[in-house]
């Protein structure tokens, strides 16, 4: 059984902290719907949903429960992340291969949102490894970088930034779009597959023989290969939920970008507006022009009532 429930939003005010936005603890459920499911096996639900919180919550039939909150419609942080900072717009960039190898030639699509020049960078958490200015028109661009021998690392992520130039002549000013994608280096022919043959039971006090088995799918064997083999209590992994690192993610996986980007390209504001002119009122600059100010005769009176 599934079900949505929305958070009530209501607004509160107070001398001390002025407007604020707070809600009722309680969810008000708007929709249920039941599904069949055999093991393993999965589902969809259906709810039309307005702007706000929302959690959606799925019970089984043994009482077991998961839920998700989301949230519906446009929120002030989507443009800015929380930090009050016009975000950028997106440059899509696709690479023509799954991983490369460093000699290798790669082909990078860069797709803008708007035609404009700037710069293509490979960059490391060392600093840009390598740049090329561009200048991107509507339809996309492709560029050609060459895998230099030296990056023998995995830290390396590709970064665009494409600017429109501004048009006066719209009140337009400039409007810049970036790009990031990871830069996948890694040689297949570096995995093992590795493969353990065990008896089905084992005895108490009696050595227990595994034979270990390594492959590659391209490539040599290596010559010598080190294994480490470790026999744990099932329930003490279920217990600590662990899980079985991968050692080629270790070695060959994402490493986190390691530049901070920043600009002041938030705060320019474009000049659509104009002066507004007053329609009535505000003459005091009229009676500066010259000659004798009007008379006018004003007689002040403040009475007060006498206790009876």
């Amino acid at each position: 059984r599934s079900s949505l429930s929305r958070r009530e939003t209501y607004w509160n005010s107070s001398e001390s902290e002025g407007w604020q936005s707070q809600f009722d603890q309680k969810d008000l459920v708007e929709g249920e719907q039941t599904l069949d499911l055999n093991a393993d096996e999965t589902g969809k639900v259906s709810f039309p949903v307005e702007w706000g919180a929302y959690r959606l919550e799925v019970k089984a039939p043994n009482e077991t429960v998961s839920s998700v909150r989301f949230w519906a419609g446009y929120s002030w942080q989507d443009n800015s992340d929380g930090s009050g900072a016009a975000r950028p717009d997106r440059v899509t960039l696709k690479l023509d291969k799954a991983n490369y190898r460093p000699g290798d030639t790669m082909k990078l699509h860069i797709a803008a949102p708007v035609a404009g020049k700037g710069y293509a960078m490979v960059e490391s958490s060392d600093g840009p490894l390598w740049w090329q200015a561009i200048d991107v028109p509507a339809q996309g661009l492709e560029l050609t970088i060459p895998v230099d021998k030296t990056w023998n690392r995995h830290d390396l992520y590709l970064s665009t930034l494409v600017v429109r130039p501004g048009d006066k002549s719209r009140s337009a000013t400039p409007k810049r779009a970036v790009g990031l994608l990871h830069l996948p280096l890694g040689d297949d022919n570096r995995r093992l597959d590795l493969a353990l043959e065990s008896p089905a039971k084992m005895r108490p006090n009696q050595p227990l023989t595994v034979r270990v088995k390594a492959s590659v799918k391209h490539g040599e064997m290596p010559k010598q290969i080190n294994v480490l083999v470790s026999a744990v209590d099932s329930g003490v992994l279920n217990i600590t939920d662990y899980a079985t690192p991968d050692p080629w993610q270790a070695f060959f996986g994402q490493k986190r970008y390691g530049a901070d980007i920043y600009d002041i390209y938030g705060q320019v504001i474009e000049g659509q507006g104009r002066l507004a002119a007053l329609r009535f009122g505000g003459d005091g600059d009229d009676l500066k022009r010259g000659g004798k100010p009007p008379v006018n005769h004003v007689n002040i009176i403040a009475q007060q009532a006498q206790p009876i």
